[in-house]
């Protein structure tokens, strides 16, 4: 007879977190028995900058962190993409590794606030991801988590956590459209909700679209000089008279108020005053023109991949800071007959409280049903360079889904293996997740070997890979969280 020891849960494991970690701001929530609340800091701030500095080896967060010159910021647009190469990355920093560092960091502060508040110790987490994140960096983000002590229970993308929030406060049912403009990044998702379920139809997005971008174009435009030579003080001045611009019609430099005033400006002050001290809105939101255009291009593609008509979508949920812009509502109302997008839930907090939501369904406190897809191809490469997709985008997942392959010539008996992301047809017009051998197998003729490989997606969207060479019996399992970083959880 085998005895087990039996014990009431503690109340650590009755808890646990929801982690929206974005590019300009993050929040945490607990969620417990008693439901899901936002956790604030001594000053009472939930929203909380994704900023940080290093003052004699320790880690500075949020709002202290943004006074220092050293200060590093934006730090998820490194993660974003494995290449860097054209993306608007504000930390000084192009470093992957370190990237993860900074995000591990500010995920350890925003643990220690919540810890703090409950005086528990509280380590597991839903932790939300854009949507259009791939392999590497959804495995970065959750490298980030594993550092700073968190075990993430979930990876859940930010619309599917919006429309979590806004669908189960109002009990709503019907086709969503979430359009999330974050700081760094850009993500649309459709969803379909239905008698306590809600399954993701169809995702887009872009890794190098979100609130920076309007920042940089408005600096410019003040200061008439080159994106390339803006300094923090200009793009924290942008940013402020941006977020002016959502509530006025105009701006200027000497009747501003207070919070946009040259000395409230966090830092040493403004290296050179404006060269236009006056703007209007119309004039602003004709240079973003082309950002909005690109984000409602990623909608209307979207919207057909689900296989919705325009007229088929009831409610448009907006997310992120940068949906607050009227150039966004307005947009959005007039492509979608005049209805206003919903807006009830703080945008800026939705995607923190759907976490918390999840989390506390996680704990079984909540009966919904969650459905999300794959937001884009995974594939092999195959002969010629070309790529052999095994699970589309937008399919369901979990799923495992396996495919038979052969070799092209004689005597082969290693099966190189390269794993790829994206919509391309050929190899470098992906994203290489990873490369590996399949080796040891008995030479035979040419199309006599009999390869399968197959494709694991598990509920968080990470993949693993297994390869076996039928007639040998050949195999081996890849697990792509191996390749994407070098760093150890000790670090």
């Amino acid at each position: 007879m085998n005895l087990y020891q039996l014990s009431e849960p503690t109340k650590s494991q009755e808890i646990m977190l929801g982690i929206d970690l974005g590019t300009t701001n993050s929040l945490v929530a607990l969620a417990s028995p008693k439901g899901v609340r936002l956790i604030t800091d001594n000053s009472g701030h939930s929203i909380i900058p994704s900023v940080i500095a290093y003052v004699d080896g320790n880690a500075m967060i949020g709002y202290q962190a943004m006074a220092k010159e050293s200060s590093t910021y934006s730090s998820k647009r490194v993660i974003a993409s494995r290449s860097v190469e054209g993306l608007c990355i504000r930390s000084g920093n192009h470093d992957l590794d370190q990237a993860i560092r900074d995000s591990a960091e500010i995920l350890r502060y925003l643990k220690k606030l919540a810890q703090l508040s409950e005086g528990l110790e509280v380590n597991r987490v839903v932790l939300t991801v854009p949507a259009h994140f791939n392999e590497h960096a959804r495995n970065a983000t959750r490298k980030a988590a594993e550092i700073a002590g968190l075990d993430v229970v979930r990876l859940l993308n930010e619309p599917t956590a919006a429309a979590v929030a806004h669908s189960l406060n109002a009990r709503a049912a019907g086709n969503f459209l979430v359009y999330d403009l974050g700081g760094g990044t850009f993500d649309v998702s459709i969803l379909k909700v239905y008698d306590g379920a809600l399954r993701v139809v169809a995702t887009g997005g872009d890794n190098n679209l979100g609130g920076d971008d309007f920042d940089d174009i408005l600096a410019s435009y003040l200061y008439s000089c080159a994106i390339s030579s803006l300094k923090r003080e200009q793009l924290l001045l942008a940013k402020r008279v941006k977020e002016h611009l959502s509530n006025h019609d105009d701006w200027s430099f000497e009747a501003a108020p207070g919070n946009l005033s040259a000395n409230a400006i966090i830092g040493s002050g403004l290296v050179m005053k404006p060269k236009l001290d006056y703007v209007t809105r119309d004039e602003v939101e004709k240079l973003w023109d082309h950002l909005i255009k690109r984000s409602m291009a990623i909608a209307h593609r979207t919207i057909k991949d689900s296989g919705f008509s325009h007229d088929k979508i009831d409610e448009i949920i907006l997310v992120g800071g940068g949906s607050r812009m009227p150039l966004v509502k307005n947009t959005l109302q007039e492509m979608f007959g005049n209805r206003p997008p919903l807006d009830s839930i703080n945008p800026d907090e939705v995607v923190a409280i759907g976490a918390g939501i999840q989390a506390r369904a996680l704990l079984g406190y909540s009966d919904h049903l969650l459905l999300d897809v794959v937001p884009m191809s995974l594939c092999i490469e195959t002969l010629g360079d070309e790529v052999e997709v095994i699970i589309p985008r937008n399919a369901p997942i979990p799923a495992i889904i396996g495919k038979m392959f052969t070799t092209s010539i004689d005597g082969q008996t290693t099966f190189k293996i390269q794993i790829l992301q994206g919509e391309g047809k050929l190899v470098k017009e992906c994203v290489s997740l990873g490369l590996f051998e399949l080796d040891g197998i008995t030479p035979m003729l040419a199309g006599q070997a009999r390869l399968e490989i197959t494709f694991i997606v598990d509920a968080n969207g990470l993949l693993s890979v297994k390869a076996e060479e039928r007639v040998t019996g050949i195999s081996k399992d890849v697990d792509i969280r191996r390749i994407a970083t070098s760093l150890d959880n000790k670090e």
